[in-house]
């Protein structure tokens, strides 16, 4: 049985540090550099990490002498090609340091495993590319704002209170605090994404990322553009449509992440307005195919900056207050009211106020009436914009999208 074992171990050894070499010598040929060693190099190296561990067995300092060893070894290597070379990195030394302990490891865990962080420590060399390319769209100003949001996030959500601060049991930090990191995570995706592929380069990956991010900063910038050109308002249509329907799947999405009881009792409802809001909008992008649309710039903020996360947390505070006092001291009807009012400008704190008291203060089905309160409203605002901002045929081919949206939604769940 070890003999067998020792023999499997040592030929994924051999294999996965091949592969690992492989890799580097492909990047070392496409950019035209020579590094110390090649795949035969890297197999090599991975098959006496798993010998130096399975002799560790015989003497203990076996590992931790070849490991110092490898090591030195390749720390020469990279003095000496970094005197013919001024600009050299050392990616390839510390991934041979990884393919030697990948080798190791096979002694003390199971292949999958192994096998497993080879995959990831390829997929990690293959992203210097995509890296390198995503240098271009990302701002320092962006990547500052994610550190510092994430900083907050994994510092200071932790040690947030968990219980309600106040006497009345409106205001719990944690809970809070939580649904701000979620809701910019969300956004930011979208934001990264739009910021990578480009809004501008056609009507519907204009509206599909934009939705992502906000579909109200969609529908006021696109509705700008109906009205400077009146020609396309049919076009700039389909993107504010596309955006308003990843919206009603992004609004499942959260119900589902914070109430999976609640999901079930407006799953329908959303998947058939979903449904029936992309036959609408393919219908106007098929009738306005000979309309030239050009790029336009929306602005989106960057979700992870500093006042907006903290604005998006008072706004989150102050619903998840309005909210819990309306069901106390009004009823149903007061979360009712509540939920068309913050609708107009925000669904994303109504469905997440919702979903944390729905089937415990707040039975599920008044739950379910005040999300989609919230959206039909937030419809309606956006149907707003479209009219006073944009143009009478914009408002005219948007109202039939939200008119259909609207009325699936109100008959399926009211």
């Amino acid at each position: 049985m070890l003999e067998s074992a020792f023999i499997q171990n040592s030929f994924i050894a051999i294999i996965l540090g091949f592969i690992i070499g492989i890799q580097r010598e492909m990047r070392n040929y496409s950019i035209g550099t020579k590094d110390f060693g090649g795949s035969r190099t890297f197999a090599i190296i991975s098959f006496i990490g798993f010998l130096s561990a399975f002799l560790s067995g015989f003497s203990a300092f076996f590992l931790l002498a070849a490991f110092l060893a490898i090591t030195l070894m390749l720390v020469a290597s990279n003095i000496v090609s970094g005197i013919n070379e001024k600009q050299r990195g050392t990616t390839t030394e510390f991934s041979a340091l990884a393919a030697f302990l990948l080798g190791a490891l096979l002694n003390y865990l199971e292949p999958k495993f192994v096998i497993f962080c080879a995959i990831a420590l390829l997929l990690l060399l293959n992203l210097k590319d995509k890296i390198q390319e995503l240098e271009k769209y990302i701002g320092k100003e962006d990547l500052n704002a994610a550190v510092l949001f994430l900083t907050m996030t994994f510092v200071v959500l932790p040690v947030l209170p968990d219980r309600a601060i106040d006497s009345l049991g409106l205001f719990v930090p944690y809970n809070v605090w939580l649904m701000v990191v979620l809701i910019a995570g969300l956004s930011f995706a979208g934001y990264i994404a739009v910021r990578v592929f480009g809004a501008g380069k056609g009507i519907v990956l204009t509206g599909l990322l934009g939705g992502l991010v906000s579909s109200t900063a969609v529908t006021i910038s696109l509705s700008r553009k109906a009205a400077a050109n009146n020609s396309v308002s049919q076009k700039v249509a389909v993107g504010i449509m596309l955006a308003s329907t990843v919206m009603l799947a992004r609004a499942l999405l959260l119900v589902f992440l914070f109430n999976q009881a609640l999901m079930y009792k407006v799953i329908m409802a959303f998947v058939i307005a979903f449904i029936a809001s992309l036959v609408v909008a393919g219908y106007f992008y098929f009738r306005s195919k000979r309309e030239s649309f050009e790029s336009v710039d929306i602005e989106y903020k960057n979700p992870f900056e500093l006042k907006e996360a903290m604005i998006l947390g008072l706004f989150f505070g102050v619903v998840i207050a309005l909210i819990k006092l309306s069901k106390e001291f009004v009823g149903d009807s007061g979360v009712y009211i509540v939920s068309f009012l913050s609708g107009v400008s925000d669904v994303d704190a109504v469905i997440l106020s919702i979903s944390q008291i729905a089937g415990q203060s707040l039975d599920l089905q008044a739950a379910s009436y005040g999300i989609v309160i919230a959206v039909i409203t937030n419809n309606i605002s956006k149907l707003a914009v479209c009219y006073f901002m944009g143009t009478k045929e914009l408002a005219k081919t948007a109202g039939i999208y939200y008119l259909t949206a609207c009325v699936t939604l109100a008959a399926l769940i009211f």
